[in-house]
């Protein structure tokens, strides 16, 4: 049996991602604060480098040329193998309707376009997926971004689209769409009117990264580091920012404790229909004994929607006195041989 003192441990190193909740999943639940919301975002890590041969042609993308840091990013995204990824062949096997799937899959260029309808299919190079033209090519031919910096390869635009609260609709014109296994989830964005508490999807999952943007054109050298957002995008298959879609909290009760989940992700968990979140949690007393075990799952059927939290009453045995509650939870989604630790932990009960 592990001690309680090295899980102890563990909950120093995480004690930033757990703050106090109350009540359980039928009461009303208390509003976030914004600055709740604020994660610890951090370049997610790669999926793996092999990802580089399924979509082999990424450097054909000829944005590539002069941003290939940036396009690196992107070619490791699910973006990237929107078009090629093998969930997604598999699943559009049993959609009745596979053409509503394409446009989000390989869309033409969405700028300036009606953000209420579903984007369009283009008829060429589907196999790049969400490309840097489905989002940076805008109607004028120009290519619009955050900083519209001057280049000799092409017109640059700068565009407040591109500012975190800006590119909202951006998103949100692929992501507020049901169809096969994919639960629309940018709806509950819309409808909780997130924007408007100055909440953005960029803001939470694309991280802060300082690296240089693109190649000079003139001298042919990188150009000096500078302040965007990763195009790797972070996504629940990554760990760390999978847990911190949660706060937690353990209360003590008369006869144990109230473990609690709380969703503080903008939108409902999980957003895919065959995504699967187990909480398997142990009550302990002080020599770190195992006194009642217990689990909270997160389906499709068994969702936690936006901004609320579900309980679970652990009850110890008679004349026995719980100190800690040690956690793990596990994420099993289709991409997985088998479900992936994303927390653990050991809580003190208060």
């Amino acid at each position: 049996m592990r001690s309680a003192r090295r899980w102890l441990g563990v909950l120093a190193c995480l004690t930033g991602l757990f703050l106090a909740s109350q009540g359980t999943a039928q009461d009303e639940p208390a509003e976030v604060p914004v600055e709740d919301y604020v994660w610890n975002l951090k370049p997610p890590a790669p999926l793996a480098e092999e990802r580089l041969a399924q979509n082999p042609v990424w450097r054909e993308v000829s944005c590539a040329q002069c941003h290939e840091e940036i396009a690196r990013e992107w070619s490791l995204s699910l973006h990237a193998l929107a078009w090629l990824d093998e969930i997604f062949l598999d699943e559009l096997s049993s959609v009745r309707r596979k053409k509503n799937c394409y446009g989000c899959h390989a869309p033409l260029p969405m700028l300036g376009k009606d953000w209420k309808l579903r984007p369009e299919v283009r008829p060429m190079w589907r196999d790049h997926g969400v490309d840097c033209r489905a989002c940076h090519l805008g109607p004028d031919g120009a290519i619009h971004g955050p900083f519209g910096a001057p280049s000799n390869g092409h017109a640059s635009v700068r565009d407040e689209i591109f500012s975190p609260a800006g590119s909202n609709e951006l998103c949100i014109s692929c992501h507020r769409v049901s169809i096969g296994p994919v639960i629309g989830i940018a709806r509950d964005f819309e409808d909780q009117a997130l924007a408007s508490r100055g909440l953005s999807c960029v803001g939470c999952h694309m991280a802060p990264v300082e690296r240089s943007m693109a190649i000079d054109d003139i001298t042919g050298e990188p150009l000096p580091p500078r302040k965007g957002r990763s195009h790797l995008l972070q996504t629940p298959r990554d760990p760390h920012f999978l847990a911190q879609a949660f706060r937690l909290a353990v209360e003590r009760t008369s006869g144990g404790a109230l473990f609690s989940i709380h969703n503080r992700a903008g939108h409902r968990i999980p957003g895919i229909e065959n995504r699967r979140l187990v909480f398997e949690v142990e009550l302990l007393d002080e020599r770190g004994k195992v006194l009642v075990e217990g689990q909270l799952l997160v389906t499709r059927r068994e969702f936690l929607p936006f901004d609320s939290h579900r309980s679970l009453a652990l009850e110890a045995p008679s004349k026995t006195k719980a100190t800690h509650l040690r956690l793990h939870a596990t994420h099993d989604a289709p991409a997985y041989k088998r479900p992936v630790l994303f927390l653990e932990a050991v809580l003190e009960i208060d």
